[in-house]
């Protein structure tokens, strides 16, 4: 097996995160001038708690179900695409629950405003990203990515005119991925609605107790990468959170974008796993140093861009967010090597107990450290406060690699 084989679908994926991602970036430049700063930082912030219930209902169900629909011998199963739905939805309620709790501690939010920031979640459960890929519907995923987030751009270009337009403009940003969700289901689930009743609805149990282990990791991961804006906002007002938030999204932009790599590799490591663990680790390891090179490349890129892509996209007043664009160049390519190791070296081999350890690590570091920049320097100080958590979350890694425990099948 080659990476060659395989790189057609990573950039068709790519594509359709950058489109996840840089659409957003496009209307939430139109909210920046129409709308202002203070605005902008009240949506910022709906989006971050939001947020929270999200990653918390994606810690680990995406990628073991990923290789559940790769080990199956069936085109397109709908059981895995079922199990993943049902698991994740009765942990959702919960997270929602002390999401809308948790925007008490937030003043600049309602509980209006934190509500519509849910509208994520509901978007992330019925999207399944992770089926299209590990079904091989790359392109369809790329269609229906682009229409829901055009459709978001449209909606904020016509609706959102100024400062009374807030709620609008939130609802059309935090909705995007539900427009993509209402799509798949018409065009991927309608049509094959007669099998619905013929899968078991009581498997998704098993699909749980496989993820259990990343679950209290990812929650906490959840909330503690969401910490430096919910600090800012919190304690040093919403143009604080508005200038670490405009250069953490073209950010998280580009390593959204390069998770393609690790997204359409995990199903093809998991199957060669089952003939050769050393080919699956050698083949993982070759896709681990591809995501850094291109990350270094993108970061490179961004460094070099950035005076002119802040204001360009977010107004003048994001000139002096520069240096903080600059330190999270650096992060970029960390983060997505690192992601790329965890995914495929020992979330594809089965091991999820690792991969949660790491995410402990990562957690914790987040919280001290962003906690603490961002209250005492601002925005400056919660970019330093990343890069520092980066360097823990790295040490975690190269702790369990040293250890060999990675290389024992679960």
């Amino acid at each position: 097996m080659t990476v060659d084989r395989h790189a057609g679908k990573a950039a068709v994926l790519m594509a359709a995160n950058i489109a996840a991602m840089g659409l957003p970036l496009i209307s939430l430049s139109l909210i920046a001038h129409r709308l202002g700063l203070d605005a902008l930082g009240t949506i910022v912030l709906a989006q971050s708690l939001g947020m929270i219930p999200v990653l918390l209902v994606d810690a680990g169900f995406n990628p073991e179900s990923m290789r559940a629909t790769a080990t199956r011998d069936e085109t397109a199963p709908l059981q895995p695409l079922l199990d993943n739905l049902l698991a994740r939805s009765r942990l959702a309620i919960v997270a929602a629950a002390l999401a809308l709790l948790a925007s008490a501690a937030i003043p600049p939010l309602s509980v209006g405003h934190a509500a519509i920031g849910l509208l994520q979640l509901l978007g992330t459960l019925l999207f399944p990203q992770w089926w299209l890929i590990a079904t091989g519907a790359s392109l369809s995923c790329l269609s229906m990515q682009l229409a829901g987030r055009a459709a978001t751009v449209a909606g904020i270009a016509l609706l959102a005119h100024g400062p009374e337009d807030v709620t609008i403009a939130m609802a059309l940003q935090c909705g995007a991925t539900l427009l993509s969700g209402l799509m798949f289901l018409a065009t991927r689930v309608a049509p094959r609605a007669r099998e619905l009743p013929l899968l078991d609805w009581n498997a998704h149990g098993g699909l749980t107790r496989r993820v259990r282990p990343a679950v209290g990791s990812g929650f906490l991961l959840s909330i503690a990468s969401n910490t430096p804006q919910l600090v800012l906002g919190a304690v040093m007002g919403p143009q604080q959170a508005a200038l670490f938030a405009a250069p953490e999204k073209v950010a998280r932009a580009g390593i959204f974008a390069l998770g393609a790599v690790d997204q359409t590799f995990i199903a093809p490591v998991a199957r060669s796993r089952a003939h050769s663990e050393r080919d699956a680790r050698r083949y993982a390891s070759r896709v681990v140093l591809a995501s850094l090179a291109i990350g270094i490349l993108l970061a490179a890129f961004i460094a070099i861009a950035s005076p002119t892509i802040l204001p360009l996209l977010f107004g003048a007043e994001f000139r002096e967010a520069n240096h903080i664009m600059w330190l999270l160049c650096v992060w970029i390519p960390s983060s997505c090597a690192r992601r790329s190791l965890l995914n495929l070296h020992y979330i594809a081999q089965g091991r999820t107990d690792l991969a949660s350890r790491c995410q402990y690590a990562e957690a914790v570091a987040l919280i001290l450290f962003c906690t603490a920049g961002a209250a005492a320097y601002g925005a400056s100080g919660a970019a330093a406060g990343l890069l520092c958590a980066e360097l823990v979350a790295w040490l975690a890694v190269a702790t369990i690699w040293r250890s060999g425990e990675h290389r024992s099948c679960p």
